[in-house]
């Protein structure tokens, strides 16, 4: 039987693997066919090992060794069986890779312009690697490699992606599509099928917009955008993200980030325009076109912010709300080559900061006198870069160490430790020294956590001079919040801190600026019925973890909630219409509770996108459910929900 030699094949006799020539090229035959033979060898090893990698082989196109063993394959001339074709042919029928299963394939630094659509036979294919090819399209037979794990496409000349990329791969997690020609992301993503990639690199293309669905991504950790067209990041809720890790989209042309044009009720803007990141890490936006960061942003964990290039005209301002929301985590700021005319003060608050660089800005001595002294108390940082600005005073200040000291030389009247009395005898200290830091005052913290306190009396606070928005009075012996703080600053507390200490009751208090309440390891039984709703106008996160809470009111009070902690406690019913009059709820965490039954109405509250329910007796849904992710656990409670 005569047949015709395929295109592909690396066969024994004359027929090659195609090469990469150039005109200059001086590889002799011999040289030649010890490169083929080398690619014949490995082939040979990956059908004992599972692992075949072609990286820099100079091919235009896989061999066909690879394919060689696949029954029924007349493609280009191939017959069921040729002998010419198999590098080690056995006697059986059977095609190596169901010996022996190819789990990982490299072919990387090539010049592939195709990908032979016979790949889709290695159904136990777990990683392929295809960075730096000529490859303009994918074979849709890609959506055939169903154990598909990780997959990198970088560095080609894509202009699109197939759509089984994103419908057929139920266990893709790392997706590299990196420094090609992409103008868009297609609407399939987030599919369930590829619901669980953690991490999702489209740096480097010509994407001009991103799709809401990128929103399906509740896995998602790390998200790379960077170097692309985009002019804005509103089309996605970023609130179901709730997993984010690390965001970079710098090197686009963004003049804003999130969109909170759905915000109507100016009592509650500042609540209801919440961007939560509580996991986020990394955050890059530099070498854009921002002026203003005026978004309501929280990112509690938030280490590394970069901000820098953003010209012209040049970033001004970040929001309050944002920069306070990471101060305590905070340890790297970028914001040089911008348009700040002062340090934003939340800054001095900053206590873990150890990188610090404003250079090239309009930080002048006509608009602030000098650096704020207060910064020099910023013990954690060993990295301070400010050249650039008209600062007087510091141009031959020379080290960080030295700025700093100069700074702290500055601070007028360093104020004594305070003795606070305490009622507390026994083992516990009857007395604490408090020493009231400058940058606590000038960011209006007062933090007296860890101090075995039972309460604070009015000649104590009046002694402490300070008028504080963020009140942390964690690690007590608190049984409830005390009255002078409630009498002097109820109507300027933004934040309240009251974990870890002997609270039994929720505080039926009224606080109409508290925007952020933990209450966390108390021994908190229930939430009074008769709250009012103008007590906690503004509360948008509520933390109750770790209490002894045993069921929540029919009507819960706080109706500008966006992130309710409640796990950890003795819950065993869940009120859904309670829930679904919370309009702005977005996490709900009831993990490690009592509950024996979730509600199948509860898939139909749409505003929550993260929800926790793992450590409950209930039977379903199920783990396997749980395990998909908030998406996945509405979906399958909609879907009980009788017709």
């Amino acid at each position: 039987m005569s047949h015709t030699k395929p295109r592909t094949g690396l066969t024994s006799g004359a027929s090659r693997v195609p090469l990469r020539r150039n005109a200059n090229d001086s590889t002799t035959s011999s040289q030649a066919a010890g490169r083929l033979n080398a690619i014949a060898k490995i082939i040979k090893d990956a059908k004992s090992t599972g692992r075949l990698n072609l990286s820099n082989c100079k091919l235009t196109c896989l061999p066909n060794e690879m394919f060689s063993d696949i029954a029924g394959d007349d493609s280009d001339g191939l017959s069921k069986k040729d002998p010419n074709l198999s590098l080690d042919r056995s006697t059986s029928d059977t095609a190596w890779w169901e010996v022996m299963n190819l789990s990982r394939v490299v072919a990387a630094d090539n010049e592939i312009v195709e990908l032979d659509p016979r790949i889709g036979i290695f159904i136990e294919l777990v990683f392929l690697d295809l960075h730096n090819n000529r490859l303009t399209s994918l074979p849709k037979e890609l959506g055939k490699l169903e154990k598909l794990s990780i997959l990198n496409v970088s560095g080609n000349s894509l202009t699109a992606l197939p759509e089984e990329l994103f419908t057929e791969l139920p266990f893709l997690s790392e997706l590299n599509i990196s420094n090609n020609k992409l103008t868009s992301l297609p609407t399939q993503i987030g599919e369930v099928a590829t619901a669980r990639i953690s991490l999702l690199d489209a740096s480097h293309n010509k994407i001009s917009e991103i799709p809401w669905e990128l929103a399906r991504l509740t896995f998602l950790t790390k998200l790379n955008l960077s170097h692309n067209k985009l002019t804005t990041l509103s089309q996605v809720d970023w609130n179901r993200l709730s997993n984010l890790l690390e965001l970079d989209v710098s090197h686009n042309v963004l003049k804003s980030f999130f969109d909170s044009k759905n915000v109507t009720d100016s009592t509650f803007s500042s609540a209801l325009a919440l961007f939560a990141f509580p996991k986020l890490v990394r955050f890059d936006a530099k070498y854009n076109q921002l002026e203003t960061i005026s978004e309501n942003i929280s990112a509690p964990k938030l280490k590394d912010l970069i901000l820098s290039f953003n010209k012209p005209p040049g970033l001004k301002s970040i929001s309050s709300d944002f920069l306070q929301s990471c101060a305590l985590s905070l340890e790297s700021l970028d914001i040089r080559d911008n348009a700040f005319e002062q340090l934003p003060v939340e800054i001095l608050v900053c206590k873990d900061l150890k990188r610090l660089d404003i250079t090239n800005n309009a930080i002048s001595a006509s608009s602030i006198p000098k650096l704020p002294p207060e910064l020099g108390l910023l013990t954690n940082l060993s990295n301070f870069l400010f050249t650039g600005n008209p600062i007087r005073g510091f141009q031959n200040a020379g080290s960080t160490v030295r700025v700093l000291k100069l700074l702290r030389d500055r601070i007028e009247g360093e104020m004594p430790p305070l003795t606070i009395a305490s009622s507390v005898t026994g083992n516990v200290t009857t007395a604490i020294d408090v020493e009231v830091k400058q940058q606590d005052i000038a960011t209006g913290t007062l933090d007296l956590s860890q101090r075995k306190l039972t309460d604070l009396s009015r000649e104590t606070l009046v002694s402490l001079k300070i008028a504080p928005d963020q009140v942390l009075l964690a690690n007590n012996l608190l049984e409830r919040i005390p009255y002078a703080l409630l009498e002097m600053y109820s109507i300027r507390i933004r934040s309240l801190v009251l974990r870890q200490n002997k609270i039994s009751e929720f505080p039926n208090v009224t606080l109409p600026k508290l925007q952020f309440f933990d209450l966390s390891n108390n021994k908190i039984k229930f939430i009074q019925a008769d709250l009012k709703a103008d007590q906690f106008p503004l509360l948008s996160e509520l933390n109750l973890n770790n209490n002894q809470l045993q069921t929540l009111p029919k009507k819960i009070p706080f109706k500008s909630i966006g992130t309710f902690l409640l796990s950890g406690n003795q819950i065993d019913e869940i009120f859904v219409p309670a829930l679904s009059e919370l309009t702005f709820l977005h996490v709900l965490d009831l993990s490690n509770n009592n509950i024996s039954n979730v509600p199948a109405e509860l898939g139909l509250v749409q505003n929550i996108k993260s929800l926790s329910l793992e450590g409950n007796p209930f039977r379903v849904p199920r783990r396997a459910i749980l395990d998909k992710g908030t998406d996945a656990v509405m979906e399958y409670l909609r879907d009980r929900i009788p017709q």
